[in-house]
């Protein structure tokens, strides 16, 4: 699989995912599920159980196909540093873009947060720990030949820096860009096994969420999600051949333009339902209703806020 292929795959889970997170209900689950009662009533038996069966387990899976993007998205960066001619114009255009992404995206998740009813963090968006990520290596090579001491010091920084500004994914998945980069030469078999495991250990923080109760429920579905998920990701990436691909340049700008752009028009397009909440919410607090009468506040208000791993990211970018 090129280069190119990797990226366009990557961009279409990514686009999934953020989709998925938005209007998953009306979309996806409600029809799925409509569809599992009609075929469990039109074909009684074996035919409507497997139908109805079937319904339930895309329910389960679908929400995978958006773990698919952070991977290779990671890889791609590490990859993409090898093949540079210009480092510092590669970092520039991550950060450019991730600079006019972070409205839309904080506009995005806004509205995220109107369908889910409650709180989320808002880090910096995925272009940033991917450019974190880039300029972790870049110093890395740089101390390397001229103080191999302070090599790993040097490509730390760049991490701390992503867990201190609480980028998308933080300084774990900033970590994986140079992991990416100094594992790519071993034999397929060592990279397949090392890469495997990135992700469970990145999100360390489930498996301890997971642990600390029954292991059943949301804990060990999300926990499956999270830190197993992009496990898909990864073996897509296995897949990469070596070669460029045939994309343009305006393609290759476009991928970069579009992070911002479909941000924004999702954004657009979850706004009512934004405004409907934040409506129900000064009604409930004593505000006015459409009729003129004192709302009665029933203490709605939003509760609970999640982080960083209720966020798109991942595939994020």
């Amino acid at each position: 699989m090129s280069f190119f292929a990797l990226k366009t795959v990557a961009v279409l889970s990514m686009l999934f995912d953020h989709v998925y997170h938005l209007f998953h209900l009306e979309l996806f689950d409600q029809p799925l599920e409509a569809f599992g009662r009609w075929a469990a009533e039109s074909f009684p038996g074996p035919v409507g159980d497997a139908l109805s069966w079937f319904a339930g387990f895309l329910i389960l899976a679908l929400p995978y196909l958006g773990r698919i993007a952070a991977p290779i998205f990671l890889f791609c960066i590490a990859n993409g540093y090898r093949h540079t001619r210009s480092v510092k114009r590669y970092a520039q255009r991550i950060f450019l873009f991730g600079a006019l992404a972070q409205i839309p995206y904080f506009l995005y998740l806004k509205a995220w947060e109107a369908r889910l009813g409650e709180e989320l963090y808002i880090p910096l968006n995925f272009m940033f720990t991917l450019g974190l990520g880039l300029l972790s290596i870049a110093l890395y090579e740089r101390e390397k030949e001229q103080n191999p001491s302070l090599a790993l010091l040097a490509a730390f920084l760049p991490i701390a820096a992503a867990e201190f500004f609480r980028t998308e994914g933080g300084g774990m998945y900033a970590m994986l860009v140079p992991a990416f980069y100094l594992t790519m030469e071993l034999p397929l078999q060592k990279r397949a096994v090392i890469w495997m495991l990135f992700f469970p250990v990145a999100q360390l923080g489930y498996w301890i969420w997971l642990f600390q109760g029954p292991i059943t429920g949301p804990p060990l579905a999300e926990t499956f999600l999270y830190a197993v998920g992009p496990c898909l990701g990864v073996a897509v990436a296995l897949f990469y051949n070596g070669e460029k691909g045939h994309a343009t340049k305006t393609a290759q700008y476009g991928v970069y333009a579009l992070y911002p752009v479909h941000f924004l028009v999702l954004a657009l397009l979850g706004f009512p339902q934004q405004v409907n909440n934040l409506l129900k919410v000064y009604q409930q607090k004593g505000g006015i209703t459409c009729a003129g009468q004192p709302a009665v506040s029933n203490n709605l208000s939003p509760a609970g806020a999640g982080g960083d791993d209720r966020l798109p990211a991942g595939g994020a970018v």
